[in-house]
């Protein structure tokens, strides 16, 4: 009974402290942390639970009708990691990791006993000083208190992000409203009243901040694009029953987005969310995915409107969730929102357990004991994966000081307690990339040792630039940060020009609508002196994208170095149409214009040509790397990608 009093206690404080929690020992503060704030301690109060029941003469569990739902969705998550997700463990450490945290801490509340009245007034203190907080940034008050340059600013909010808090508030306020009005208690009514209205200002604040043409505007996914990307997913039967992984979305947007969207605003955005949750979670674990998530909601609903009493407990709890549906409907999910929705699920679940007991064998005790030696080992593993984002942070903050020794070790440090992660292989390829050249630059003559450490730098530049490729094939970024890596080498290392070509061939695969790829392939063909395959990617970025006006601006280089003065001079014109009227851009392409027009033959100078205005950086095609004063090196071959021959991928209809 002592362990029973002490999880009444804890637990309330431990759900208060969930929405508030952050660390700056990582590179992601907010949701990271909270996600392994919400693992360890629920870890944890099914440990007591555990030894409450080794140590009793009885062993019980409390179960629910919901226990089902929860798991099922959990299970969906589960199986598209392991037979849909490029890397079967990332997700882990992402969305499949978060929905095992909140599965644990269903059942870690569902064990706590009857205390719910006390778990939802948690949730209203959290929300209150989360709110108050936030009112306190926006105002420039905290800024004076915290010591962190982060809490300066108006946007900084504990929740993580002002749409974060704004979703966690819409959850939390209609509960409080509903309690503040039925309350017979005076001071009750006052309290309640005080965290609507501090919780209402800090909405109001927070929504005025992410309205468009506001610093913290919020651009989400058009849902016709969301819709498309989602239904294409059923052309194939693997991907319609488990999609492409709880982490694959980048992926599955780069692929299967049609190039209409070249046609929109944020052309350039790529996105890691769908439109709104259900599209997200349906393009991500499948049919199955979005069976058992409609299945908990519904199942949760369904039993709170039908199976419990219609008291003032459960009709703001009635408020929430309805809140809370609405919200996935509508919008992607974060990391509060699925809090919010686990935590209202446990309280119903609460008001319709059922108690198991066991005597306590020889044989359950055992089985305890398994379960809390697998505990332990999930905690080790994941302390491994939070060592490594910390060693990760160390080493942004070494970078940014300049400190490359200590960049490179912590870089090391991150990639040996976790080398699964792929973010830590592109940054320690670009680590590498820049440590080379810091032993080039101003060097007119290179020793043997400068040589060797170059060439071993190289190597790992370019090895993990592969790794990460091979942590997540389907991932277009990667191949294009291994294409920038080998584009880097050009004139330094031998062969890198071919490889830098196979990798851009390979990331426009798998984004085949992209007109930027299609540039920067152009580009690299450009200044390797291919002037008819750079114009042919060009052309090919301005199917894409008819009114890029860099492509234009690209395509009349190319076409002058060909000699094709007319046609320079004809793409040039498409330039001046299609920047905006008071830009710099429109000076430049007006100079180079008045340059080719004096090159025109006579009978081609009266040429005119129109388009509509869209915004545009005029980037001409960049020239390749210097070659080192003492020669270029060979490439190991151990470290040369295997890649698949260049080809032309069709693009996709509008």
């Amino acid at each position: 009974m002592e362990i029973e009093n002490l999880l009444k206690k804890i637990i309330p404080f431990f759900l208060f402290v969930i929405p508030l929690f952050f660390l700056t020992d990582t590179a992601n503060f907010f949701e990271f942390n909270k996600m392994y704030l919400v693992f360890i301690g629920s870890v944890l109060i099914l440990g007591a639970v555990l030894v409450r029941n080794i140590l009793g003469k009885k062993a019980f569990y409390y179960t629910t009708t919901l226990d089902l739902a929860i798991f099922l969705f959990l299970l969906a998550n589960l199986l598209s990691t392991f037979f849909a997700s490029a890397n079967r463990l990332l997700p882990f450490w992402g969305r499949t990791g978060m929905i095992l945290s909140f599965t644990l801490l269903y059942f870690a509340l569902l064990q706590a006993g009857n205390n719910s009245r006390r778990f939802l007034q948690s949730l209203f203190a959290s929300s209150f000083v989360l709110s108050l907080i936030t009112i306190l940034a926006y105002t420039q008050v905290l800024a004076k208190f915290l010591p962190w340059d982060f809490t300066k600013s108006a946007l900084f909010t504990p929740a993580g992000s002002l749409f974060s808090l704004i979703g966690f508030e819409l959850v939390i306020l209609p509960s409080v409203v509903f309690f503040a009005l039925k309350s017979g208690q005076f001071f009750n009514k006052i309290l309640y009243f005080l965290v609507g209205a501090v919780g209402l200002t800090a909405t109001v604040l927070a929504v005025s901040q992410v309205l468009p043409g506001n610093k913290g505007q919020i651009t989400f996914l058009p849902y016709q694009y969301g819709w498309w990307i989602a239904v294409d997913i059923f052309k194939v039967a693997k991907t319609a029953f488990l999609g492409v992984g709880p982490e694959g979305f980048l992926a599955a947007f780069s692929q299967f987005r049609p190039t209409s969207y070249n046609l929109t605003p944020i052309w350039t955005l790529r996105f890691t969310n769908s439109s709104n949750e259900l599209l997200q979670i349906l393009t991500t674990t499948g049919f199955l995915g979005l069976l058992a998530f409609l299945y908990l909601i519904v199942k949760s609903a369904k039993t709170l409107w039908q199976n419990l009493k219609k008291d003032e407990f459960n009709t703001g709890l009635k408020l929430s969730l309805a809140v809370n549906i609405l919200l996935v409907v509508i919008l992607p999910a974060n990391f509060l929102t699925f809090f919010t929705l686990y935590v209202l699920t446990t309280l119903i679940a609460k008001q319709i357990y059922s108690k198991k007991e066991f005597n306590s064998t020889q044989i359950l005790k055992i089985a305890n004991g398994a379960a809390i030696g697998l505990m332990l080992v999930l905690v080790y593993f994941s302390g491994r994966v939070w060592l490594a984002e910390a060693s990760f942070k160390k080493a942004l903050d070494a970078a940014n000081a300049n400190q490359g020794l200590e960049t490179y070790n912590n870089e090391m440090d991150a990639i040996r307690l976790n080398p699964f992660m792929e973010k830590y292989r592109v940054s320690f390829a670009q680590v590498n990339l820049a440590l080379a050249n810091s032993l080039v630059a101003g060097k007119k003559d290179l020793t043997d040792q400068d040589r060797q450490n170059i060439t071993t730098l190289v190597s790992q530049s370019i090895a993990e630039a592969k790794a990460a490729a091979a942590l997540d094939p389907a991932n277009p970024i990667y191949w294009e940060n291994l294409a920038s890596i080998y584009q880097a080498l050009i004139n330094f290392a031998n062969g890198a020009d071919q490889w830098a070509i196979a990798s851009y061939v390979q990331a426009i695969r798998l984004d085949p609508v992209n007109p930027t790829l299609r540039i920067q392939l152009g580009g690299l063909l450009y200044a390797m002196g291919k002037y008819d395959d750079a114009a042919d990617q060009f052309k090919r970025a301005l199917d894409l994208k008819p009114d890029l006006a860099n492509a234009y601006y690209n395509l009349s280089w190319a076409y002058r170095q060909k000699k094709d003065i007319v046609a320079s001079y004809n793409a040039m014109q498409q330039v001046i149409a299609l920047v905006p009227q008071d830009s710099s851009d429109l000076a430049k392409a007006s100079q180079e214009l008045d340059q080719l027009r004096a090159l025109l033959p006579p009978e081609a100078k009266t040429s005119t040509s129109s388009a509509t205005t869209k915004e545009s950086l005029l980037t001409p095609p960049p020239p390749l790397p210097t070659p080192p004063a003492a020669g270029p090196i060979n490439l190991p071959k151990e470290v040369e990608p295997e890649v698949p021959p260049a080809a032309s991928p069709t693009p996709r209809p509008s």
